[in-house]
């Protein structure tokens, strides 16, 4: 397949031209337009600033624009080359999987643009009723994916799977912030064996300084709760089957010793009863 220049005689250009007179009369784009709707779909991931430099004919400030979520000018050519491939499509109008394939090229250009500009998925949804698949609520849109599409689950998959990788990235766990020095130096704990805990380690560590503060807090006198009580003793690496973590060993002491207890009061009861 030949390469094609951009603004020199292409579909795409043909596209650019009837979507920029479309735009200046202030009308809207027919659905089964397909290629003035892609290129309307483009317009709109790159902020409606492709016009300026395609009607200047500034083919380096049309490529700037498209490029500057990461996008290589090599993978815009392959979408000018696939966009030249519906031109020639556009004249039979049969059965076809170039629709989707334009679509899903698209879809990658607004997903360069989610990850550059940390934009969620609400965003990324608000495309959903420009694409050719039976769940766009616009009902012309899906009646055009029935007729002329040879897999009409290929765009909806694949939006699908990026919106689904963009909510399992919002679910990672935000990294443990430490508390004040002061909360680990009060409870007998160096700072330096902190800092270099793991993130799993360190929320424990905090969750359990900050359940017994607020414990104290609560206390009404007596003898105080402290962490050094709990866990000073095996803070330090131990032989033997030490974690060579002193807070993960305190954690599986006082598990141990929970258990034995449990197991006398059981034994006690039984007996008790007969």
């Amino acid at each position: 397949m030949n390469s094609v220049n951009i603004f020199f005689g292409s579909f795409f250009e043909d596209c650019l031209n009837k979507y920029a007179n479309i735009k200046s009369n202030k009308k809207n784009v027919n659905a089964n337009e397909f290629g003035i709707h892609f290129i309307e779909i483009l317009d709109k991931i790159y902020d409606n600033e492709l016009l300026g430099p395609f009607l200047k004919k500034d083919k380096s400030g049309f490529l700037q624009i498209v490029k500057q979520y990461g996008l290589l000018e090599g993978t815009f050519n392959d979408f000018i080359l696939t966009f030249e491939e519906l031109g020639e499509w556009m004249k039979v109008k049969n059965k076809t999987y170039i629709i989707s394939d334009i679509e899903k090229k698209l879809l990658d250009m607004l997903m360069l643009k989610c990850k550059y500009n940390n934009l969620d998925s609400t965003y990324f949804k608000s495309f959903e009723k420009e694409l050719y698949v039976l769940t766009n609520p616009r009902k012309i849109f899906s009646a055009l994916d029935i007729t002329y599409s040879k897999d009409q689950n290929a765009t909806i998959n694949y939006y699908n799977f990026l919106l689904n990788s963009m909510n399992r990235t919002k679910l990672i766990r935000k990294k443990p912030d430490f508390l004040p020095d002061e909360y680990y130096i009060n409870n007998g704990l160096k700072l330096d064996e902190v800092k270099n805990m793991d993130d799993d380690t360190l929320a424990k560590l905090n969750e359990t300084i900050l359940t017994i503060t607020d414990n104290n807090s609560a206390s009404n006198g007596g003898r105080t709760t402290t962490i050094s009580d709990m866990i000073t003793k095996v803070l330090k690496p131990q032989e033997g089957n030490a974690s060579g973590s002193g807070f993960v060993d305190a954690l599986l002491l006082t598990g141990i010793i929970a258990t034995i207890i449990m197991i006398i009061v059981v034994i006690c009861i039984y007996f008790g009863v007969k």
